[in-house]
């Protein structure tokens, strides 16, 4: 055994107590960032809406960024699909429709998101 370790289990600091602060310096015993993040989650608590038209609310966006997303890429999809079969491309305007109904779509679920957050 070192001099560094304590000599007994009891002689150890009780765990999750900041060891660099003396116990009679320590609010209330708790560690002062421990306060802070207790602080923090009731201003969030407080912020929070409390009836269901959160709920409702984020069903909705949910739905605008899922449709924003799906109705492009699948449109392009079908497009190029014909198109392919049209020209007898193989499948080079489905893939090339697909991606770029990819990013049309992340474009639109973008805005949606950002027009329910207020920004835009």
């Amino acid at each position: 055994m070192s001099g560094d370790e304590p000599a007994s289990p009891s002689a150890r600091p009780p765990i999750g107590r900041d060891t660099a602060t003396p116990p009679e310096q320590q609010p209330d015993g708790e560690r002062p960032d421990m306060r802070r993040a207790v602080e923090r989650d009731a201003r969030r608590h407080a912020r929070r809406e409390t009836s269901n038209a959160s709920f409702w609310r984020s069903l909705s966006l949910l739905g605008a960024v899922g449709w924003s997303i799906a109705l492009p890429v699948a449109g392009g999809t079908l497009l190029g699909w014909y198109l392919d079969r049209r020209f007898t491309s193989g499948v080079e305007f489905t893939l090339l429709l697909l991606f770029a109904g990819v990013i049309c779509g992340a474009i639109l679920a973008w805005s949606a998101i950002r027009a329910a957050n207020g920004e835009g």
